[in-house]
Parts: structure tokens; sequence; C-alpha cells
């Protein structure tokens, strides 16, 4: 029997053959059972211990080299979450239903034709890969034959990209994709360094496994009252037996994989920011198109600002950290909320085909665009290759169908005109706020803390984030389906995830998460109290919000497009709109605070439809980009 996913309220989802290219991607690999073992996780099965000093003395051991295991280990370093080992519920394991018969072993990823033994999954990040699985049978589904209800496994720590070609790229690790890396380690309370540390890459250790396992129970739990969900459901800890392979690095180090039913893999500044400003250059192209309103910045500000009423017009402020390390807020004179831009008719007011092919760089885009957004929409899918000119195709006519509905509902609650592109900005803000404070509010950290480095780890970031598909989502309940119930909603349950539409994004990436009850400090070993955990909280809560407004500082978000760069007139939008994310994230931390207003912003059945729609659009275009 496959293990199950709960069935209320997010469910496994429906997806078809373009659903899982969409929210899953679609970068082949191929995994291989190997030596080893799987134990069952499932939530429930693994609980916090107190920092206490015993504890927390045999914790910091990672701190130092692994000499226990030989002299060749000396200066091989594993992370040290400052939070003690769960402690297994043996009753909870037992009870468990059994793993399905793919998931009793390691996966690991391997080259075409290492092995006779060889299942297809699809690549996700770095070191995990997502595992297809029919629902019924438990049995492995190939990611490119899709045929009835799935459920997406994602295993972290299954090797990173062996040397082969997958889809025509060459990847650069050798079997068994376990690199050894080179890293900076210092001693905490000296600062000494040891020049000769490294790192196995590519795996899990048993002890952040199974935090993850537990973590992302806990993080679900502290979301469900609000209609968020965590991304992922713990179900196993995968054991790779020691030696397994000539090849393994270290063999007397253990290593893991993390195993979990995930509900989306598409992350949020990978994929849905960058590919949600393209979109709003194609569907604003009064706004974004340089030829409308010349280059300077100060011609691109006043172009954003003529769509507000004149009450909305002034400065926003973009959240940022300073030299000093301090958060300071920057100035500048665009607007205070882009939530309010007025969204031009059914004929936009410029150019559609300076924005497309400025964006996209096709001259293509640029020959078959006319002035209407459909025109252009379907001139940019004409430039997409494979399934993505299909899956662009489908989104852009779901976006326009539903956006004239959409613009009818929002005008129709707020009293004015309103873009449906700002309205999901304001969404993506408004859901980011709700997870963190609900996060903050259940004492629950995301890891932030230093371990061996000078800089600190920070999974509080917008790449831990990841799209949910409509299917996924509790269907709207009938009482609900009218603006006016939603607009009468309490700002604690309507606020955070608008409604009962359900959520647009949900966290994962929980491995270095913890608890009040059993923090401490790395460097001292002492306990931290709750004044200093606060503290902890609250810069994660900065973390994050930096991190949507375009800083790059933080684990895992190298390389992402900030914005700068673009010409004028687009980033006057980029930031417009960013800005209006930023008033989302505080509003959604304020409604689970209960501390805010009712949220005028909520959504309905109408303008979810174009919501997801957009979404849809944004991850198409951005479908090549690896989180």
């Amino acid at each position: 029997m496959a293990a199950s996913l709960p069935t209320a309220p997010y469910t496994s989802p429906q997806l078809d053959q373009t659903d899982v290219h969409i929210y899953f991607g679609s970068m082949r690999v191929l995994m291989c059972p190997v030596a080893g073992d799987a134990s069952a996780r499932p939530a429930g099965s693994l609980r916090p211990q107190e920092a206490a000093p015993e504890v927390v003395a045999l914790t910091r051991k990672r701190l130092e080299g692994h000499g226990h295991l030989g002299a060749e280990y000396a200066h091989v370093y594993v992370p040290c979450v400052p939070a003690p080992d769960p402690l297994v519920e043996e009753r909870a394991v037992a009870a468990a239903d059994p793993l399905p018969a793919v998931l009793q072993r390691p996966l690991l990823k391997v080259a075409e034709g290492h092995s006779k033994e060889q299942i297809p999954a699809i690549r996700s990040g770095g070191r995990a890969a997502i595992l297809l699985l029919d629902a019924e049978s438990g049995a492995p589904v190939d990611p490119s034959a899709v045929a009835g209800q799935v459920q997406a496994v994602r295993l972290k720590g299954c090797g990173n990209y062996v040397a082969g070609e997958y889809g025509g790229r060459s990847l650069r690790f050798p079997h068994p994709g376990m690199p050894v890396a080179p890293m900076q380690k210092l001693n905490l309370m000296t600062f000494e360094a040891d020049e000769q540390a490294v790192e196995v890459r590519g795996v899990a250790f048993p002890h952040t496994a199974e935090r993850e396992a537990m973590m992302s129970a806990a993080v679900d739990a502290s979301l469900r009252p609000l209609r968020l969900t965590a991304a992922i459901r713990p179900l196993a800890v995968q054991s790779f037996a020691s030696g397994f392979d000539p090849s393994e690095p270290f063999p007397l180090l253990p290593k893991s994989v993390a195993v979990s039913t995930t509900l989306g893999e598409r992350r949020v500044a990978s994929h849905l920011l960058p590919g949600l400003l393209a979109a709003a250059r194609l569907l604003l192209p009064g706004v974004a198109a340089t030829g409308s309103y010349g280059d300077s910045a100060e011609s691109a500000a006043a172009a954003a600002a003529a769509l507000l009423p004149p009450s909305r017009r002034g400065e926003f402020v973009h959240k940022q950290w300073s030299d000093d390390g301090s958060f300071e807020e920057t100035r500048h004179a665009v607007v205070p909320s882009f939530v309010a831009a007025g969204e031009p008719g059914a004929k936009y007011g410029g150019p559609a085909d300076a924005a497309a092919s400025e964006w996209l760089g096709t001259e293509e885009a640029a020959e078959h665009a006319s002035g209407t957004p459909g025109v252009a929409l379907a001139a940019v899918a004409l430039t997409l290759p494979g399934w993505r000119r299909a899956a662009f195709e489908r989104a852009a006519g779901r976006w326009l169908a539903a956006r004239g509905p959409a613009g009818a509902a929002l005008a129709a609650r707020e009293g004015a005109p309103r873009s449906v592109v700002a309205h999901l900005y304001w969404r993506v803000g408004r859901e980011a706020g709700a997870i963190r404070e609900a996060m903050t509010r259940a004492g629950v950290s995301w890891g932030n803390y230093l371990d061996h480095g000078v800089e600190p780890h920070n999974n509080s970031h917008p790449n831990n984030l990841v799209v949910l598909p409509p299917s996924a989502l509790p269907e709207p309940a009938a009482a609900a389906a009218s603006a006016a119930d939603a607009s009468a909603a309490s700002a604690a349950s309507a606020g955070a995830a608008g409604r009962s539409w359900g959520a647009l994004l949900a966290p994962l990436d929980l491995d270095m998460a913890s608890l009040q009850v059993e923090a401490f400090d790395n460097a001292s070993g002492e306990r931290l109290s709750a004044e200093a955990f606060a503290e902890t909280l609250e810069r994660e809560g900065h973390e994050l919000l930096s991190n949507l407004l375009g800083s790059t500082a933080s684990t895992g978000l190298e390389g992402i497009d900030s914005g700068a760069g673009a010409p004028a007139a687009a980033q006057a939008l980029h930031w417009a709109l960013r800005d209006t994310l930023w008033a989302g994230f505080k509003a959604g931390r304020a409604a689970v605070a209960g501390s805010g207003p009712d949220d005028p912003h909520l959504t309905c059945p109408a303008v979810d439809r174009a919501c997801r729609a957009l979404c849809e659009l944004a991850l198409v275009l951005m479908a090549d980009q690896v989180s």
C-alpha cells in the first residue's frame, strides 16, 4: 500500500502532463536503488529534545572534525544545527503505512546506462530529485508519461548530478555524485581557521534528514489553522550502507536521503517573481515599454504613477540592508503601493511588441506582436520550444478568459478599476508574510545560525517557498463563493490565504529549522533565552522581506535576478510591483498577528482563476531556471 497524503485541506494534486512540467519541472534524471535501508518517519514520529547541557555538549561535537572515525576524517565537517537531534516515537513508526517498494532502499542519481534498474525522475535543485508514484499502487511513473493521479515524492540528498548526458546537457560530477569540496571552517570561540576543512556535498545526514521530517510536520501544524500548508509531508529517512559504492567518499561518515511527499517544486525567487515581471511587461506595456515613455527613470516613474488615483501617488519604500548591517528604508519616488493601479482596458494603451521582444530577446515576438495582449502572448508562445509552447498557450487562454471577470470583481469590491497583476503581487507578499508570522508565533525558526563559517546560514528566503498547483487546494465552499462573504471574513482567517480558495505558496527546506525549546547558541553552548530566540525570528523575518525585495544575500539565492540592469521603464515597474509585495507582506503578518485591519484585497474565485493563470504564464517563462 502506498504511503498516503492527508486528505484535507490539501491533497495529492490531480496532475496532467502539462501540470507536471509547470509545477515540478521537466529536466529528466535517472535514479538507481543502492545498498542501504529506509526508516518510516511520518508526521508525529519525531519529537524535540530540550537543550539540556549534556545533550548540547554532544550535539556541539559536530563543530569538530570526525577524527574519531580515522585520521583521514579529521578535517571532515557536517552541518551543526544548534538544536539536539529529534527523538523517535517508536509507536508512531510502527503504526506507519508501509513505504512503497521503490522507497525501501536509498535512491541515487546515475548516468544513462549505469545500471539495469534505472528509474526516471525530475531534477530538483542541486542534490534532490522529484520521483512520481502512482497514487494507488505506489509504483514509479515516468515524468514524461503521466496519466492519472500521482504522488510527487522529494528525495533530498540523493546525490548531485553525475557525469553524463541528460537531455543534451553534460553534467559535471562523477559517480556517485557526492563531491568533496573545500569549506570555510572557523572556531567560533577563537576564530582559528582549519585550512584543510572539507565537506561532502550532494547528500543529507541522519540528523538533518530527521530534523526535516520533524519540522515539516511542526510547520504544517502551525499553518493549517490559517488554511496554509507546508509543501512537504514527511515519509522516511533513507540511509546509505557504508561502502555502498567503491567510489563513495568517506564511507564511515553516515549519509542519508530525506524522503517527503511534496505539493510543488517551482520556487518564488527563481521562477515566480522573475516570470511575473516578464508577464507584467507583456500585460502592462503602457508602463513597461520604453518606447512609450522614454528611457529615463523619471519618465518611467511618472508612467507608473500615472496609473494610480491621486490619493495613492507619492513615494514607495524599498527595505534593504545598509553597509553597516542595519535594516533601513530607501525611498524611491514612484508610488506608495502599486496595488491600487488601474489596469488598462481590453485594448491596452501601448504597443506590446517592444516589451515582448525586449524581455525575451526574440525577433519573432516583435515581428508577430500587435497592440493587444492576446496577440503579444501568442507571439511569445511561438518562440518557446517543446512542451512550453502548448503550456504557455493554455495559460494565456486561461488568462484572457479570466482577466475581465477578475477585473470586474476587484472593481466591485474596492470601488475602482484594479490591476490583477498588482493584486497577485500583493497576494504573494501577503501569503509570504502570513507564513512567516505563523511560524514566528509557533516558535519556529526556519534556520538562521552560525556553525562553521563567518556568514550565517539562512533558510528564511523566498526560494524556500514553492508555488502550489491549483489541484492541491481544497474546493471552495459554496457559501464562500461570493465577494460579499469574502469581504466580511476576519483578517486572521481570510487575510492569510485569501479565504477558501487556498494558498498559492507553501514553505519547504526545513532541515535547519528548530523550536525554541531545543535552541542553543553554537558558540557558547548556552541555551537561547526567549529574548534571543525572538531576535532570531525577527531577523528571519527581515531576511525574508529583504530577499523578496531583491536582495540575494541568503543561502540558495546566488544568481537570482534582482532587476538591476533592466531598462529604466522596466525597473520602475519592477520596483513598484516589489513595493506592492512589501505592502502585502506587512498586511499578511499583521493579519495573522491580529493587529491589522480587514484586508481589502481578498481573493474570490474569479480573481483566483486570473491569478493562477498569471502564475502559470510566469512559471512557463522561467521553466529553464534551476533553483
